[in-house]
């Protein structure tokens, strides 16, 4: 029996046959239906699949290894591939190789692979991370019916966050009027913002107090209900510049800097320097002595340092932009937005950190973004066939 596969179909997550609307030719015959993929036949039998109909429009059964014939429940026998018999030993126990509990499977092989291949892959990982990060800006597009100034000011303040309090940052970003934002004075701004954050409850100072009374007014103006508590916020083992008090001072206002809007400056920066500066506006005046509500320091600093004004271009700014290009089919806009991330240097964390002590270090941003894609999404997951390193170490042994 000759058979040749012209698609494998897709992979079902769900239950039903393992793939669906695959395509194969059958001794010159083209089928079209549902893969099956068992380790030996007799699961199809294990499995109840003989008394299933959703098995029905199965059209080609694959084993590893001891073949039986098996029926459908219309009682139709399937034509069963035996793979095991057609794999390379060597192929298969380098696979076996990669299946490992280590963090990055092809660790002990990496120096067996062409520096060309990594690159590569790195590149395709990098691409897929960014076309990820703009699903996320078309689906606040369509939240917000295409307003683009509402989906920047969201999209820079869930970013604000950072880590501890990232979630409570995207559920704030959700409960302002952003359509009335820009046209507030910085005042009102933090009024709004820290009233529906939750941290105008009770007064700790007179600064605080005035902003209370603010709050009360435009709270009763728009009929907002506040989304959050202080007892939501975390600031145990963080610096106090990264208090979230003190990133909602710096984003009211960073946002305060372009009365024309914030996306219309965004989309006609070219510099990611002027990116730098603007981020790193220093918050209001109160700010400069305090971190808290009621806790004066007297060694407040200014604006945000350059490691969080990277992750804002990161995470924030080179999607909307990118995006922004995507949808207008304009190449030149999307590849400003991913100039400004070839410019920053690489991220240092822990993943970034384990590849370069693996001997892959990148140069630039782009390719740790490319770097953490490829552990989160290909590692992790332990997708080695899909990934260009592990299949050269599979098929060429890397080629080096």
């Amino acid at each position: 029996m000759e058979i040749n596969i012209i698609h494998p179909g897709y992979y079902n997550t769900d239950s039903g046959p393992d793939f669906l609307e695959g395509k194969v030719i059958i001794n010159g015959i083209e089928w079209a239906g549902h893969i099956e993929i068992h380790t030996v036949a007799s699961d199809w039998f294990a499995h109840n699949h003989h008394r299933d109909p959703a098995y029905n429009n199965v059209i080609l059964h694959v084993i590893w290894t001891k073949y039986k014939e098996v029926v459908t429940e219309a009682g139709n026998t399937l034509p069963t591939v035996v793979i095991g018999e057609r794999t390379s030993k060597t192929v298969f126990n380098r696979y076996q190789k990669l299946n490992n509990l280590l963090p990055i499977p092809c660790s002990g092989s990496l120096n067996e692979v062409k520096t060309v291949v990594v690159q590569n892959m790195m590149e395709q990982a990098a691409v897929e991370r960014i076309k990820k990060k703009s699903l996320q800006v078309k689906e606040l597009l369509k939240a917000t019916k295409n307003h683009w100034e509402t989906v920047t000011l969201r999209l820079l303040l869930s970013n604000m966050g950072m880590n501890k309090n990232q979630d409570n940052f995207y559920l704030l970003s959700r409960s302002i009027p952003w359509t009335n934002w820009m046209k507030l004075p910085l005042f009102q701004k933090e009024a709004l913002l820290f009233g529906q954050a939750g941290f105008l409850k009770t007064a700790a100072d007179s600064y605080s107090e005035e902003l209370q009374r603010e709050y009360h007014f435009l709270k009763y103006k728009w009929n907002l209900t506040s989304v959050l508590e202080p007892h939501h916020w975390q600031f145990m083992r963080m610096r106090p510049a990264s208090f979230p008090t003190r990133r909602l001072a710096q984003f009211c206002s960073i946002t305060s800097v372009y009365p024309s809007g914030t996306f219309d400056f965004v989309y006609h920066v070219t510099q990611t320097e002027d990116l730098n500066k603007w981020l790193s506006t220093s918050p209001s005046e109160y700010w400069s002595t305090h971190y808290r509500f009621g806790s004066p320091t007297t060694s407040s600093t200014a604006g945000m340092g350059q490691s969080s004004v990277d992750k804002l271009v990161i995470n924030a700014l080179t999607p909307l932009i990118f995006t922004y290009g995507q949808l207008r089919d304009d190449h030149l806009i999307m590849e400003k937005a991913l100039n400004w991330i070839q410019e920053l240097p690489p991220e240092s964390n822990e993943i970034v950190k384990h590849w370069s002590s693996l001997g892959v270090k990148p140069q630039n941003c782009w390719e740790s973004q490319g770097l953490i894609q490829l552990y989160k999404l290909y590692c992790i997951n332990k997708l080695c066939l899909r990934c260009k390193i592990g299949s050269s170490l599979l098929i060429n042994k890397g080629n080096k």
